[in-house]
């Protein structure tokens, strides 16, 4: 289990450090900070969602009356892993919020001019 935890640790390392420090996209000094707050917040909540669901893991392994509550836990956090990461990288990207703004006004359109 701890070659297992140390394996993690180290992946995430390493995702935290491409992260943080690659090339920025802009050079000004205001969007450089606008984006590093970007990436640190990105980076905490893949650290959130994926965290918490290896901690109610390794809580489960643990012998006694609530083991089986944290195996339950643990199973609908990871259940759940799928959705958050379509949250975190998907519907915060500003360029496909745009394009969808821009589909329901289409079909917002389509709809009002049936009538």
């Amino acid at each position: 289990m701890f070659v297992m935890f140390l394996f993690n640790v180290s992946v995430f390392m390493i995702i935290t450090y491409r992260l943080t420090c690659r090339r920025f996209l802009s050079s000004h000094q205001q969007s450089l900070l606008t984006e590093m707050y970007l990436r640190i917040k990105r980076i905490y909540a893949f650290w959130l969602l994926l965290g918490i669901s290896w901690i109610f893991g390794f809580l489960s392994a643990i012998d006694g009356p609530v083991s089986f509550v944290f195996q339950m836990v643990f199973t609908l956090s990871m259940t759940l892993q799928g959705l958050g990461l379509f949250i975190i990288l998907v519907l915060n990207n500003p360029e496909i919020r745009k394009r969808l703004d821009k589909v329901r006004y289409l079909r917002k359109s389509e709809g009002s001019s049936a009538v």
